[in-house]
């Protein structure tokens, strides 16, 4: 087993980050004082906001600088031709350029840097090509995508930003523009061709430039259900072994109640990197504080056992603009994933004290006796979270959530658990949870209630004192928790009667959970219960840098919608 990570790797996703020289210098400045290695770029159609490319507007020269090709009368094909409003395509050179600005500051610093789109993506002219298109479907099995767009727009990046290190790319999933996953386009050339063999095809035409011009190509497992994944695993016997491989700890996404992901370990002679997300999208987007250092610690070193040569962490969420761990006591995360990437074994005291001391939490002159009381008593609390975040929104480790969010409505929580995020998918024997039999639904209610239960002892310890911490950083961490008990609440309701809901309509005929006159009184009182809290979200007072995320994430609207279908969704059963 190696010793450490040989890639340390920060992830960003935010465009308002991401594009944002200030912003990112404090990226940078994190990654100098943990030595992180390596930064990644994350945006869908980011090599499309950079380069034209040019051949599509009939440019063909050797050349392929932006400049070069704009001179050569583009800004008039542009002008006459593209579908979008002329101004944001006219100006790719201001995007060119801004890129080009950030990504000189992280290669002064040493840091390799990568790219990460998600192919195939294509600029919108390309809609008007009658022989791409199929009864209304753009078709992804045409021949042309790697015989000639996706080469020709690799290789004009290429002669444009020589700074970047290589491409992160993934062509399994449903966030690109269009892929065969996607199973929309049902022509013969569609239904002919075999994932592996398409995935293989898109996959070589972006390695062949990217191998003529020295750089690096990292293929994503990024993939929904478990057929598609055995794609991808038996695409990659077909593929150059210096393709490196990108697999997230559990699979499809970042559900931290999920088993290993069992493609970790067999990728063949390929470099392996792993994913992690550390802002909290499945776990409270760090407006509920919590420390993940002990999953962190545990999947770290069963990767590492299992030959992963890198770690990559996501520290923002595209769909969340402005926000990242750099916000939150989530930030704690990162350093986990900074520090135990050096050393895996690392005791995870050391890792709360270099948060404490080096984001400056601390109240000024603190001794070295009040720090370690402080210390103590903050990871004491947070040690704590993660445990109770497990059991709120997800049903005995099944995702029950819309990415942090209450589902809205019966028929949705139905689609998150079971078919979107549904873990059966990837783990069979988990399929038994959705029969919601007397022992999975007692076990279902049981979580909710300890979770509620342990919060509210949580929260009355951090408020008891401050520790140690400076004032304003402290009472802003209250209001943190405050969110997370309210955030448990919530959950405890919507989940205990989502669980009651689902056994009337499959047991409610010869119910032994308790009578049938019990489930609905039980339903109707939780409907109440949901009302009130309806109404403590509205007259919430979050802290003022948190209160677009807080009704992002705990809208009362969101929880009228769900017990209305509740009503309803009882109103057919009784």
């Amino acid at each position: 087993m190696a010793e450490h990570y040989k890639v340390r790797a920060l992830e960003v996703d935010d465009t308002f980050q991401m594009w944002s020289p200030y912003k990112m210098q404090r990226v940078f400045e994190f990654m100098i004082r943990n030595n992180m290695n390596t930064l990644v770029f994350h945006e869908n159609n980011i090599v499309d906001k950079i380069v034209w490319p040019g051949f599509i507007y009939g440019y063909e020269k050797d050349d392929l600088r932006s400049y070069s090709i704009y001179r050569e009368k583009l800004y008039k094909e542009i002008y006459y031709r593209t579908p979008s409003p002329y101004v944001f395509i006219d100006e790719l050179m201001i995007f060119r350029d801004l890129m080009k600005t950030i990504l000189g500051q992280a290669k002064e610093l040493g840091l390799d840097i990568y790219l990460q789109p998600k192919e195939i993506w294509f600029p919108e002219l390309l809609y008007e090509r009658q022989d791409l298109m199929k009864n209304g479907k753009m078709c992804p099995s045409e021949p042309w995508w790697w015989e000639t767009f996706l080469p020709k727009k690799y290789e004009e990046l290429l002669q444009n930003f020589p700074e970047i290190t290589g491409i992160v790319t993934s062509t399994g999933t449903k966030e690109s523009r269009i892929s065969l996953a996607h199973q929309k386009c049902q022509c013969d050339k569609c239904k002919a061709m075999k994932m592996e063999d398409w995935q293989h095809k898109v996959i070589m035409s972006i390695y062949t430039p990217l191998k003529a011009h020295g750089k690096k190509l990292v293929i994503r497992d990024f993939s929904y259900y478990a057929d598609e994944q055995n794609g991808i695993r038996a695409g990659l016997l077909n593929l150059p072994d210096d393709i490196i491989i990108s697999i997230k700890n559990v699979p499809q996404d970042y559900y931290q109640t999920f088993p290993h992901n069992k493609l970790i370990g067999h990728v063949g002679k390929h470099e392996q990197w792993i994913e992690y997300e550390t802002m909290g999208e499945y776990y409270g987007w760090g407006l509920a504080p919590v420390s993940m250092l002990n999953d962190i610690q545990y999947r770290m070193k069963y990767c590492l056992e299992n030959g992963a040569d890198g770690i990559s962490t996501r520290i923002d969420w595209e769909a969340l603009p402005n926000h990242s761990t750099f916000e939150t006591p989530n930030q704690l995360n990162l350093y986990a994933i900074a520090q135990l990437g050096l050393n895996v074994d690392l005791p995870l005291q050391d890792i709360y004290c270099k948060w404490l001391v080096e984001d400056h939490l601390l109240k000024e002159g603190i001794n070295p006796n009040e720090f370690k009381d402080c210390l103590d008593f903050v990871k004491g609390i947070f040690e704590k979270t993660w445990p109770v975040m497990s059991k709120t929104p997800h049903l005995l480790g099944a995702v029950f959530m819309n990415n942090s969010k209450i589902p809205v409505s019966i028929d949705n929580a139905d689609f998150i658990s079971q078919e979107h995020h549904g873990i059966h998918k990837w783990f069979p024997e988990y399929k038994e949870l959705f029969n919601y039999d007397d022992k999975h639904a007692q076990g279902m209610l049981n979580e909710k209630e300890e979770a509620y239960r342990e919060i509210i002892e949580l929260n009355k310890q951090w408020h008891s004192r401050n520790p140690g911490l400076k004032d304003e950083v402290y009472h802003t961490y209250c209001g943190l928790f405050d969110i997370f008990e309210l955030f448990v609440k919530m959950f405890r309701l919507v989940g205990k009667s989502y669980v009651y809901i689902k056994y009337l309509q499959l047991h409610g005929k010869n119910p032994t959970l308790m009578s049938r006159e019990g489930l609905i009184g039980e339903i109707k009182k939780l409907i109440g219960e949901m009302k009130t809290v309806e109404q403590e979200l509205k007259d919430h007072k979050a802290p003022v840098q948190f209160k677009y995320q807080f009704l992002a994430m705990m809208n009362p609207e969101r929880l009228r919608v769900y017990y209305e279908d509740v009503e309803a969704v009882l109103a057919t059963l009784i």
